[in-house]
């Protein structure tokens, strides 16, 4: 009678901890004088897209719209997601365009004549009219041949360049999400490849998590055990050890010790979208998630946060230096 007491005292108590835990995350959305994280709402797979949509004009009414403020980021979103709702109104996931593709796979057909519909440059459309639609993510360069460089589009796949920039190509278009934020080589074998899908910023593309090529980005396969519908905004690849690879992404900073054949979650969930080595040491590696910086001194296993000087934001970007690192 005693252990059964006991027992329903413990389940109480980790239901009470889980509610006020869910309840302090939840309390910047409920609070009418602080803006919640918009870009951390719309990359969640559990928030109602009206819901959302609601809030976000109840905040915006009445408020002078300026640029660079947030409202135009939301607003694409919004007008890209309102026709990638599943049923019960929550914006499709990853692992359903996947689904979805590979159900598509098993019936396609060479028949059929297509041509593109634009946008097209020409006399009328120009860059200056299209303005945006290059938008880029990320830029990688290959650790030893420097006119190798990968590129990757929030909502265009992955880039590869093979003279320093010159010319450009894409064998990616037959994924099923085309969103890339991030790009890491293994500094051991270059041929090893990672991306980070989703578009960590804009959110034009959901996430799938970390896809991975052992051609040079040649061929892509998922790499994203326990994070499939996750976005990755950053990929660090452990400089010392290939077999480190840290992943930053829409619910915390994920951690693989074999290659990304299998992922571990070491942070909170906040949504993190940088992640860097110290160069010369890789025990140490810098974050940033939910607008703060975040520091680790066992290679990404336990996170420290850095409030120190560093004031909370809803974006931070890291850069290190190997001259004074």
């Amino acid at each position: 009678m005693k252990n059964e007491m006991r027992k329903s005292t413990l389940i109480a108590l980790a239901i009470i901890t889980s509610l006020y835990a869910y309840a302090q995350e939840q309390s910047s959305y409920l609070d009418p004088n602080q803006d919640p994280d918009w870009s951390a709402l719309m990359q969640d797979p559990n928030v109602d897209f009206e819901e959302i949509t609601q809030l976000f004009e109840e905040r915006w009414s009445n408020r002078e719209i300026t640029k660079g403020c947030g409202y135009k980021p939301f607003k694409r979103w919004e007008h890209l997601m309102q026709s990638r709702l599943n049923e019960n109104g929550k914006v499709l996931r990853g692992k359903d365009y996947w689904k979805a593709f590979t159900k598509l796979s098993q019936k396609k057909s060479l028949n059929g004549q297509w041509r593109p519909l634009g946008p097209i440059l020409d006399d009328v459309t120009t860059r200056e009219t299209i303005r945006g639609v290059g938008r880029m993510n990320y830029v990688a360069f290959h650790p030893n041949d420097p006119n190798i460089v990968f590129a990757g589009a929030p909502s265009g796949g992955v880039w590869r360049s093979y003279d320093g920039g010159r010319s450009w190509e894409s064998n990616t278009d037959n994924l099923p999400v085309l969103g890339v934020s991030s790009i890491g080589f293994d500094h051991q074998n270059p041929n090893i490849v990672y991306i980070g899908t989703g578009d960590r910023d804009g959110n034009d593309s959901p996430g799938m998590g970390v896809m991975k090529s052992l051609d040079g980005g040649l061929t892509w396969e998922l790499a994203n055990q326990g994070m499939e519908d996750l976005t990755v905004g950053d990929i660090a690849v452990d400089p010392m050890n290939s077999n480190i690879v840290l992943a930053a992404t829409s619910e915390g900073v994920w951690r693989s010790e074999d290659g990304a054949d299998n992922w571990v979650l070491e942070s909170n969930n906040l949504n993190f979208k940088e992640i860097v080595f110290k160069p010369g040491d890789s025990q140490v590696v810098y974050a940033t998630g939910g607008g703060r910086f975040y520091r680790s001194s066992n290679n990404g296993q336990t996170w420290q946060y850095i409030n120190d000087g560093i004031i909370q934001a809803t974006r931070m970007v890291i850069g290190v230096s190997p001259a004074d690192p």
